[in-house]
């Protein structure tokens, strides 16, 4: 039986001659994958390493970059592992990453709180967080923190030691903290373990021991005069122990406690005063420890 024509299927309609063609778009080997939400980044070789540029960048994380910096991706080579790129030192920096640069010679700066707040006064200064010693082929990396005994130092000093280059200079404000705290014999014996120590492992490394700075006030003392006896007891020992493994000494007899302006109203930290004499007397003594045969004591 025949159904009527109006309900017989049209012909070319609902199927498709299987003799037509499959219009198909070619696709190249390596945008296969890709939608349109994605786009392939320009390559330019250098050496064996790539780098990617583009607006969308592949499957990569960007490296750590300072403030100023633009984000770098790196890829090794036609692999997706991740090469990390290290960042160019900047003015504003506090670590210093990768291989040293030729010439460039590096400070270290640890210590408590004096360094700290002097950190922060020496980035409003002419001469900038580098006390102008750039201009000699230095540069200044603060390591301040409040609060911080000597205890610490050695901790400190290795974690920020992983992947870096060893400094040429080790400048260290440390001591005041452990004042009252320890007796002066304990703490000199602790200071000259710690010093060999580093001159032992790293012989390359400028010790440089700032002296502990006097104070109005001293927390945990039940005698301030005899806290006193004590401080100038540990900075004239360590400073004979410095200079005998080859290292440096910066005095600070200009900044005296019975001198009210350069002190806060705490009696511990130094005003800005204070701070700007402290940072003097850095500049000063760092211009003449670079020079080749120059005196080992600041002033003289």
């Amino acid at each position: 039986m025949k159904l009527p024509k109006r309900l017989r299927k049209p012909k070319g309609i609902a199927g498709k001659s299987p003799n037509k063609k499959k219009k198909t778009q070619g696709t190249l080997p390596e945008l296969a994958g890709v939608t349109d939400k994605e786009t392939v980044p320009f390559q330019v070789d250098i050496g064996s390493i790539s780098v990617a540029s583009g607006s969308d960048q592949p499957n990569l994380a960007p490296v750590d970059q300072t403030p100023g910096q633009h984000m770098a991706y790196v890829m090794a080579g036609n692999d997706q592992h991740q090469v990390p790129r290290q960042p160019t030192t900047g003015a504003l920096e506090t670590t210093l990453l990768g291989p040293a640069k030729r010439g460039v010679k590096t400070i270290w700066l640890i210590g408590s709180s004096i360094v700290y707040w002097a950190n922060k006064e020496a980035s409003s200064r002419p001469g900038g967080l580098h006390l102008g010693l750039q201009n000699t082929g230095a540069h200044m990396i603060w390591i301040g923190q409040r609060g911080m005994k000597w205890g610490d130092l050695n901790t400190v000093f290795e974690q920020r030691l992983l992947n870096r280059p060893l400094p040429s200079f080790l400048v260290i404000q440390l001591g005041s903290n452990d004042l009252g705290i320890s007796t002066s014999e304990k703490l000199f014996s602790d200071i000259e373990c710690d010093l060999l120590r580093l001159h032992a492992l790293y012989p390359a490394l400028k010790i440089i021991w700032s002296d502990i700075l006097m104070r109005r006030y001293w927390h945990n003392a039940n005698c301030g005069q005899a806290i006193e006896r004590a401080r100038k007891r540990v900075n004239l020992r360590v400073k004979n122990l410095v200079l005998s493994i080859g290292g440096c000494a910066i005095r600070h007899s200009n900044i005296r406690a019975k001198e009210n302006n350069l002190f806060r109203y705490d009696g511990t930290h130094l005003s800005k005063i204070g701070n700007d004499i402290y940072l003097n007397n850095l500049q000063g003594a760092l211009e003449q420890f670079m020079r080749s045969g120059g005196p080992a004591v600041f002033p003289q």
